[in-house]
Parts: C-alpha cells; structure tokens; sequence
C-alpha cells in the first residue's frame, strides 16, 4: 500500500480508465448490447414489440456494427464469432417475433416492412462474417484476396501490406464457394440478384464443384405496399432517341447493339434493376448512348480503364453504378459498362449573322462630353479604372476610330479623363466621316 502512493497521478488516472474500460466491456459482453438506439425505434410500434427490439443480446459490442463486404482482423472475429453471441441472437428473434408479430416498420418508397428484418439482417451479417471453411475465417481469406487485387487501396480492409508468407487464395477457394453460396441463397441484400444472375452456379460450374446446389430462402414475413392515390403524370418527351423492342431481345444486347450502358438503360427507363422484368415488347428510350465494353468475369476497374484508355475517376463517374473500391464490378459480369461520357453529342446550334446596327442620327449630347467630338450615335461616361482598349473592345470600335470621333484624345490614348463622355459609335458609316467632306464636330 506505501508503494502505491509514488505511483504518479497520470499513471493513476490510466490505470482507472483501463479498469472502467475492461469492466465496461465486461459488462456489455456478459449482459448484452442494445442493437438498436431508442431513438431509431418508432413510435408507432406497441410497447411490447419496442422493449423487445431494445432488449440487450449477449454479444460482443462490434456485433452492432457488422456491415455486409467489410473485413476484419483474425482477432476481431475469434472474439466475436462464438456459440454465445449466435444462440443469443437466435433468442432475439425469437423474443421480437414473438412480441412483434405482424407490426411493421415504415420503410422507403412506400413499402413497410415486418420488425422482424430487422433480427434476420443482424443473423445474416453475423453469419457472413462469421462462416469458415476447415478452421480459416473466409472473411479473412477474401481480405488476403482483397490485398492482392489491389493492395493498399481499400478502405474496408486491415491489410495495409501483405505478409511475406502469404499467398493468394485461388478463386476458387472453398470460402468463395460457400460465401456466394449463402449470399445468392439468402433473402438480404443482394441475395435475390445474385440468384437471379446464376452467379452461383457459373463458379461451381467453372470451378468443377459439384454435390452443393443452392437452396434459396424467401423472407417468412410479410411486407406491405401502401396505396396511395398517384397524381396522374403527364409521360416526359424522349430527350434521346426512340427503339423499338424486338422480339429476339432482351436488354444485354440492346446495351450492345444500340450503344448505351445497361444501367443506363434501365434508369433512362424507369425499369427495375439487374434487368429484372425486363418488357418484350414497347419503345426504349435512348439517352444516355456511349461507347460499352461488356465486362468479363475476370474484370477489374483497372483493366476496364487500361483497355479502353481512360482513367479509373472516368470510368467511375460514366457508371455510377459502380461503388466505391470496384467491389461489385463482379456482379456486373455480362453488363455492358460506358468507356465514353454518356448523353447524346452536342450539336451546336446554328448560327445567323446580324448585320451591325449603325446609327442614322445623332444621340443628345451630354452636359459633359469632351470638347470637339464628332456627330455621335452614341456616347459613354468614363468611369474611373476605364482605358481605351477597354473601350474599344466593350463598344466594338477601333482604337483609330475612337482617336477619329474623339478628337481631345492624343495619339496614345494617355490622356482619357473620368467622369467625361466620350463618343464611341459614329453616325453612320465611320469609314466616311474620316472623309475631309464630313469632319464636321457636333
């Protein structure tokens, strides 16, 4: 106990936020975290359903944040990938379906939806970050594959550089294999698309994997649309050009045969996304037309650019749809992407030369306009900061001429005085009253 009072304050102070930390997470892992704050919880839920919703889950805190496509470290997950923390969100759901029922949430674009997404996502994201493959966390291993597509440049990975004695997955790693398997088979996020794709079953097919088919789930609630009455909208004029859909297409080869991004297309004509539903028959609107490549399965953001030399900033700003660090150029594999600036060519409108307005008669003249001035059409108060090649180009007249009507003027146009009128624009043709027949002044 002597001991302890030599021990510095500042010491002191660290060793008791320390304590308070670890007792702080002590208490969050062994009591549980809210997933949810009690402010994102609407109000329209009954009392019941919201006490579930923020009812504490025995998980680690980082659990609360799991994102879809984001790594993290070996340690990381060791500490949050346990039987506990899986079983504690299996009890979560069954606490909020239980209290919840069929109460739903407002979502957006007019569609609610059951509170239980919002269990089933934490589920999903923890079972994604969660899943190995022979002891490996896979989520570790596409990190690895991650740093070796392009190293150093992710915001989403821990890798800044990668170990010596590591070396790159093959792609067709087991861990690729099983996460498209539960992506593509899940209802979350881009589940629906990637099954729709067949993205699943072109890499078991090109990586000769067989004896795992893939079983899609559907959500086991409902959602609900809300009907409201639509003011009627009056159809907006094709800024572009007019196809006509033919009965061989479909929106991949109009991509390609009519020049325009395949998601170009689609939001150019309000039509669903992934070309899902896409009409057989009708007119396409062509806006945004350019050049397209069609990406292949071994694309990347960098060879797309190389090849079609532009710049990845290019590339990106001509498809939006491409998000930040090119992760899901992969799900894009037989679109059709733009290499040129979308939109239709600008046509410069057609020009018409106007004959120059010349005066036929002379402008009042002002009480302070400089002596000896020539007939004038038009006269200007000089102001201080003027000079005469500003004149002579704001009032389109030439040095000689503004020299010829203003004969005060010296030769070198030093001598312009503010606050005086000067003639700028002669009566009729300049070039004749230069003639000795009209040097008449005013």
């Amino acid at each position: 106990m002597l001991h302890s009072l030599f021990i510095p304050s500042l010491f002191q102070e660290l060793i008791t936020l320390w304590s308070l930390a670890a007792f702080s997470f002590f208490i969050q892992t062994t009591y549980g975290i809210q997933l949810l704050y009690n402010s994102s919880v609407p109000t329209t839920l009954s009392n019941a359903c919201s006490e579930a919703l923020l009812s504490n889950v025995a998980c680690d805190p980082v659990v609360k944040n799991l994102r879809p496509n984001f790594f993290y470290t070996p340690e990381t997950l060791a500490r949050i990938c346990t039987s506990d923390c899986k079983s504690a969100l299996s009890d979560y759901q069954s606490l909020v379906q239980g209290a919840c029922g069929e109460e739903i949430l407002p979502g957006s674009f007019d569609l609610n939806v059951s509170a239980l997404m919002i269990p089933g996502t934490y589920q999903y994201l923890f079972e994604s970050t969660c899943l190995q493959d022979d002891g490996r966390y896979c989520n570790n291993v596409a990190a690895i594959a991650a740093a070796f597509e392009d190293p150093g440049n992710s915001m989403f990975n821990y890798l800044d550089t990668i170990p010596s004695d590591t070396t790159q997955p093959s792609e067709c790693d087991a861990c690729f294999v099983k996460s498209l398997k539960l992506e593509a088979g899940s209802p979350y996020f881009d589940g629906p698309v990637i099954a729709s794709l067949s993205l699943y079953e072109s890499m078991t097919s090109s990586c000769s994997v067989t004896g795992q088919p893939l079983t899609t789930t559907t959500l086991g609630f409902y959602t609900q649309c809300i009907k409201s009455q639509e003011p009627t909208v009056t159809p907006t004029p094709c800024a572009g050009t007019t196809y006509a859909i033919q009965p061989a297409d479909d929106c991949y080869s109009i991509s390609t045969a009519q020049g325009i991004g395949t998601a170009w297309l689609l939001s150019d004509n309000d039509l669903p996304a992934w070309c899902a539903e896409f009409p057989t028959s009708g007119d396409l609107c062509l806006t945004n037309t350019c050049n397209v490549v069609t990406v292949q399965g071994d694309d990347t953001c960098k060879s797309i650019a190389k090849a079609a030399n532009i710049t990845e900033a290019q590339l990106h700003a001509w498809n939006p749809i491409i998000n930040y660090g090119c992760y899901n150029l992969e799900k894009m594999n037989g679109t059709q992407l733009c290499v040129s600036a979308p939109g239709m060519n600008f046509v410069p409108p057609p020009t018409t030369d106007l004959a120059p307005i010349t005066p036929t008669s002379a402008a009042p003249v002002p009480t302070d306009a400089a002596p000896d001035t020539k007939t004038c059409g038009r006269w200007y108060d000089v102001q201080p900061g003027d000079y005469c090649n500003l004149l002579t180009l704001k009032f389109g007249i030439s040095l000689d001429d503004f020299i010829f009507l203003n004969p005060t003027i010296n030769t070198n146009c030093t001598n312009l005085l503010a606050d005086v009128s000067y003639c700028v624009q002669a009566v009729g043709d300049s070039k004749q009253q230069h003639s000795p027949a009209h040097s008449n002044t005013r």
